[in-house]
């Protein structure tokens, strides 16, 4: 398959890539800023521009897209909510407009989580059940997480009305190498102040999204999907029952929870085979 990576220099981009092309997929990259070392098919562009988009687009089969500005806790809705919106609408369209048949869309875990941070007073959790999962309802308190909603949305919408496969990801945050040595090594007992609460002390490594990408690109799926993916362990150092007792008193559970982790990823994993095999513990 002839596949556009957009935001191909992020951290996420560049194993999205490798991952793509060691499962036998052609790779055309784009981002806005030049990287020699991500190939012969590298296309500098900004994807607010719509022509643009449809100029990436015509030739390819399918789309993997990351392009967003990336700041999660960026105030400035003007630059963040319009810029992610432009280039995610631009895209949408672009390739509903020119036939293309599935999207994989990087969207992020805030869409769900209000912005709940750890400090000296606990508010008490927003959230609607444990264990998180794709299906939770919107709660975004960002800029960036309201954009990353508007993207959801138009996706269901292109995949509702126009015959695609869309699949949105609420991504988690994401750690590298380097991050996991070091996370395995600080396991908290409290979190550090700041922390956002009701994500769930969920994460990923970029590996493991890069991968998940790729399953998701040729898993035989139809419609609108969104997933949530995380590890099957998560930060801390407590016991789940000890943290959902001490942060997410008076939260509903629907269904169990898994033995290690708030995220429920049962879903995705029967619908695409993928499975995160980096974790902490």
């Amino acid at each position: 398959m002839k596949v556009l990576l957009t935001g191909a220099a992020g951290r996420l981009g560049r194993p999205t890539i490798q991952a793509l092309i060691n499962r036998k997929h052609r790779v055309v990259a784009t981002d806005r800023i030049y990287r020699k070392t991500l190939g012969n098919e590298y296309v500098v562009a900004d994807l607010t521009d719509l022509d643009k988009a449809y100029a990436l687009l015509q030739s390819v089969d399918a789309v993997v897209h990351l392009a967003n500005h990336p700041h999660a806790t960026d105030p400035d809705l003007c630059a963040t909510y319009h810029n992610n919106t432009t280039v995610n609408a631009n895209i949408t369209q672009a390739a509903a407009e020119l036939g293309l048949k599935r999207i994989v869309y990087a969207s992020s875990i805030t869409v769900a989580t209000g912005h709940r941070l750890a400090g000296p007073t606990q508010t008490p959790s927003a959230l609607p059940y444990l264990p998180l999962d794709g299906a939770m309802p919107p709660n975004p308190a960002t800029p960036y997480a309201l954009s990353k909603l508007a993207g959801e949305q138009a996706l269901e919408m292109v995949c509702k009305h126009r015959g695609m496969t869309g699949i949105a990801l609420r991504l988690p945050y994401l750690v590298g190498d380097d991050q996991l040595a070091a996370m395995k090594q600080a396991r908290f007992d409290t979190p550090p102040p700041g922390t956002p609460l009701d994500e769930g002390f969920s994460y990923l490594t970029y590996a493991d999204a890069a991968a998940l990408m790729a399953a998701c690109l040729e898993a035989k799926l139809t419609g609108y999907r969104c997933y949530l993916p995380a590890t099957t362990d998560n930060f801390m150092k407590l016991p789940v029952d000890k943290i959902v007792t001490d942060y997410f008193g008076g939260v509903p559970l629907n269904g169990s929870l898994p033995a290690q982790s708030l995220v429920d990823i049962s879903r995705v994993t029967a619908d695409t085979g993928w499975q995160p095999k980096s974790t902490i513990v």
